[in-house]
């Protein structure tokens, strides 16, 4: 038991302005706010929370809560050849093969703004499942319809979701 208590947890929380979506409720933000400000008490836990830079608007401005920004560590846009690295290495590392042509077509579809990141990740999440033993292919990305269809059927499953929800089926 001493040996245990001696180990340090990281809480990692991606796409903290989730947290600020319509469909949370406010006293369900407010309970999870109250839980960070208790786990940052515990010296053997660390939090490291990614959100979009647009969203520090909507971060509460109590005392308390801001100062949980403390250590706040600011990382820019991915550039093109930046997100063309964060395409092409995990794919070689899991020894997967991914065509220059089809690496252009992805950064070409998901451009350079906020969330070009997130928008090529789940093409290629979606790309993955229709790979070819150890091939990304050209063809399999036009059938999921590139990054915008992808999006697209995410976003009609997620309706789908939301009216089955509503009427109770």
């Amino acid at each position: 038991w001493a040996r245990a208590s001696s180990k340090k947890l990281l809480l990692f929380v991606d796409q903290f302005e989730e947290v600020f979506a319509v469909s949370v409720a406010a006293p369900l933000r407010e309970a999870f706010f109250q839980l960070l400000l208790a786990a940052v008490t515990c010296e053997r836990l660390r939090i490291v929370i990614t959100m979009r830079s647009d969203f520090y608007s909507q971060w509460p401005q109590d005392p308390a809560m801001i100062a949980l920004l403390q250590g706040h560590f600011a990382v820019g846009i991915p550039g093109r050849d930046a997100l063309k690295e964060m395409i092409v290495r995990p794919a070689e590392a899991a020894g997967l093969n991914i065509a220059p042509r089809l690496v252009q077509r992805i950064l070409v579809d998901t451009g350079s703004g906020p969330g070009s990141l997130a928008l090529a990740e789940y093409a290629l999440s979606q790309l993955y499942e229709q790979k070819d033993h150890t091939k990304l292919t050209e063809a399999a990305y036009t059938a999921i319809g590139g990054v915008a269809g992808s999006i697209d059927r995410l976003a009609e499953g997620a309706v789908l979701i939301a009216q089955r929800r509503l009427h109770g089926r």
